[in-house]
């Protein structure tokens, strides 16, 4: 039987973070630091912020090019590179752990949960997990190294909160005790999304028909998949517009995507590469935008084409929009938010036309090309689009039911299971 912590004042938290950037294990950080009725401290790695915050902020790293001479030259030789990070930053994080004496510290992504555990001085210790590959490096032996440091090291928590059914399934896999781990979706806050999605838009999608996907371009948001769908699409609906929301991550991977799109023919924006927007482009690439609700909120459907996921936040957004919803049936995170009533394992064969959005068959993660054929795939994402679009009765259904759901992750609900584990 849990008996609750008792604190003679307000209670102290740490959360630890690698940085207050785009993402969604930085948003509840953020969500976490702005509604915990706690005294807080935000222990960043790099000084990289751009959501809201309340509490002090503490910086291990002014920037990613501080090491110098010898100490450099082990840090990019393996095996000493993620060994000496890792024991580095578990050292720097005791020390700030040492100095605030928080009650309780809780950490957002793979690196910074190692160095909580490892630089922990007796208060209780909360781990979450955002990432369906658990965030392991891909490369040998480090993979190995990771898998048996995470089984030897986060049963060590108090608690582990997966933000996904499908992300428990994957650590109890890994072999971390399931009595360890509790399920607590990532919260939005339905008012904010409410107030910030009326927001004057740019005359140019104001008057256009679009779809919209948000996320950063990175290999794992398979944007490739909706670019090469859209060509089909665009057979249909020749005035529809594609608009990508979100900044770029891998370098190489954003100059692919650019490349790919015009070299499919669309009439490309890219932000990056200035010039005047206007109305005479198919595809639009807007960066980064600070309130991507209001171009949700206008769009005739929200697309997410993802390889994987660890739960999805913007599909709970766009529901928070209103807006009707097509995403891949990746694993994991959205059939738990569109299909709530099927198994979390089930895989849509075709296309599912679910309870709260629609489910498209998952992708392989393989880069294509704009000469190679449509996949199946591609054809499934392509025609959920189109069957969408030309029914009015069905997006008016979810249109209705999108708000509803979204109220499930609203702030009030999730902020009490975190204060729960927590502090009980």
């Amino acid at each position: 039987m849990k008996m609750r912590m008792i604190f003679k004042n307000s209670p102290s938290v740490l959360i630890l973070v690698p940085t207050m950037g785009g993402g969604g294990a930085e948003r509840l950080a953020s969500y976490l630091s702005l509604h915990l009725k706690a005294k807080k401290t935000i222990m960043l790695y790099y000084p990289e912020i751009v959501y809201d915050y309340s509490g002090e902020v503490v910086v291990l790293h002014r920037n990613k090019k501080e090491r110098r001479g010898f100490l450099k030259f082990l840090y990019n030789i393996l095996p000493f590179k993620k060994s000496l990070r890792l024991a580095l930053n578990a050292y720097k994080v005791r020390k700030i752990k040492s100095r605030i004496k928080p009650d309780v510290s809780i950490s957002f992504s793979n690196e910074t949960n190692l160095a909580n555990i490892l630089g922990s001085i007796g208060e209780k210790k909360i781990l979450t997990v955002h990432n369906q590959n658990l965030e392991i490096p891909q490369d040998f032996p480090w993979r190995v190294i990771y898998r048996v440091i995470m089984r030897l090291l986060y049963p060590k928590a108090d608690c582990i909160a997966a933000v996904s059914k499908g992300i428990k399934f994957n650590l109890v896999k890994l072999g971390i005790p399931e009595n360890k781990i509790e399920v607590i979706y990532n919260p939005i806050d339905c008012d904010y999304i409410k107030k910030k999605r009326t927001e004057l838009l740019d005359s140019i999608f104001e008057n256009s028909e679009f779809i919209v996907s948000v996320g950063n371009l990175r290999k794992d948001k398979g944007q490739w998949y909706l670019l090469r769908a859209f060509k089909k699409v665009k057979s249909f609906y020749k005035n529809l517009k594609l608009v990508f929301i979100g900044g770029v991550v891998e370098r190489r991977y954003a100059s692919y995507i650019f490349r790919l799109s015009k070299d499919l023919g669309f009439r490309t924006y890219v932000w990056s590469e200035g010039g005047r927007i206007s109305q005479d482009f198919d595809v639009y690439f807007l960066g980064f935008q600070n309130n991507p609700f209001k171009y949700v909120s206008r769009a005739k459907a929200f697309v997410l084409p993802s390889v994987y996921e660890g739960f999805s936040y913007v599909i709970v957004e766009a529901l928070g929009c209103g807006v009707p919803v097509i995403s891949a049936d990746c694993p994991f995170g959205p059939r738990e938010i569109l299909a709530p009533d099927t198994d979390f394992l089930k895989v849509a064969n075709g296309i599912e036309f679910a309870r709260y959005g629609v489910l498209t068959h998952p992708f392989d993660g393989k880069i294509k090309t704009s000469k190679d054929e449509l996949t199946y795939e591609e054809n499934m994402l392509a025609d959920a689009i189109i069957s969408l679009l030309r029914n009015p009765a069905l997006v008016e259904r979810y249109r209705k039911v999108a708000e509803e759901r979204a109220s499930d992750f609203n702030i009030e609900r999730i902020i009490g299971k975190y204060e729960s584990i927590m502090f009980t």
